[in-house]
């Protein structure tokens, strides 16, 4: 089953000719700049593979070999998509579906603009009796961690040179304050 939201609950099911041939797993990641199925999960959906000249990179900088694409339709909440995937032949990779799909299926929405009103100070005063000292919840929250799960270890993104200075003050400032301190250990 293709679980694309855990909050909707919905599955992403691929189709063709009105037949379901086959459902997997994908990922949502709306960093990636196209959706990237692999060989394997192309050969299990009997998927004819087009040319690409699409070059695709990891974001650690590693470049990911592509034996070219396809054009799948999609079903979703009742909606039929067509998507285009990247296959790439590295052994094992996860099928991804990226921004414009998350998009196209309204996974996500871009907010490009906030009301001009709702500044820092606004929002404190609007929002005063949900939030305590230095931003944390005023409740206490229980997280329940399923051990059987084997945790992943994500690729760090890197910061826009443009954001750098700012996000190098506010790291200082939080230090000040006690919130966050540096590690000189990787932790475990």
């Amino acid at each position: 089953m293709a679980r694309v939201s855990a909050q909707t609950g919905e599955s992403l099911k691929f189709f063709q000719a009105g037949l379901i041939l086959s459902t997997f797993l994908a990922k949502v990641d709306n960093g990636a700049q196209a959706n990237v199925m692999s060989k394997f999960t192309t050969d299990k959906l009997g998927a004819m593979i087009e040319k690409s000249s699409v070059k695709l990179t990891s974001y650690s900088g590693d470049k990911i070999p592509v034996l070219g694409q396809v054009n799948i339709p999609c079903f979703y909440k009742g909606e039929k998509y067509w998507m285009k995937f990247i296959i790439t032949s590295t052994e094992g990779a996860q099928t991804i579906i990226g921004l414009d799909s998350t998009e196209k299926l309204n996974l996500i929405r871009r907010v490009d603009e906030l009301n001009k009103n709702m500044n820092k100070e606004n929002l404190v005063k609007k929002y005063k009796d949900k939030f305590g000292e230095l931003g944390m919840p005023k409740t206490h929250n229980h997280m329940t961690i399923d051990e059987n799960i084997e945790p992943i270890v994500s690729a760090a993104r890197k910061i826009p040179y443009s954001q750098r200075d700012k996000v190098e003050t506010e790291l200082k400032r939080m230090g000040k304050l006690g919130v966050i301190s540096k590690e000189e250990e990787a932790a475990d």
